[in-house]
């Protein structure tokens, strides 16, 4: 892959954030990739495909409306790549 996983789904929470895209089709497209991440591979990946898992899964949860949602996803595109948490 010629891209991090990581700049990736920077890349598609960025489509979904620009309403390029439903929020059904952002997890359609990031729940496989969630599950196929190689840890040792690509890190930054996988902290990035964690942290929004849990996200989606407390939005499912009832926990988080959608705009509090994308407000969460829009604090992780508006990090610089080289940063964690």
């Amino acid at each position: 892959m010629g891209q991090s996983l990581r700049a990736e789904i920077r890349r598609e929470v960025g489509r979904y954030l620009a309403e390029d895209t439903t929020l059904r089709s952002f997890q359609e497209w990031f729940v496989p990739r969630a599950f196929s991440i190689d840890a040792a591979a690509d890190p930054a990946g996988e902290e990035t495909a964690a942290q929004i898992e849990l996200w989606l899964a407390e939005y499912t949860n009832g926990d988080w409306t959608e705009d509090e949602l994308r407000n969460k996803l829009r604090s992780l595109v508006a990090r610089p790549v080289g940063t964690s948490n």
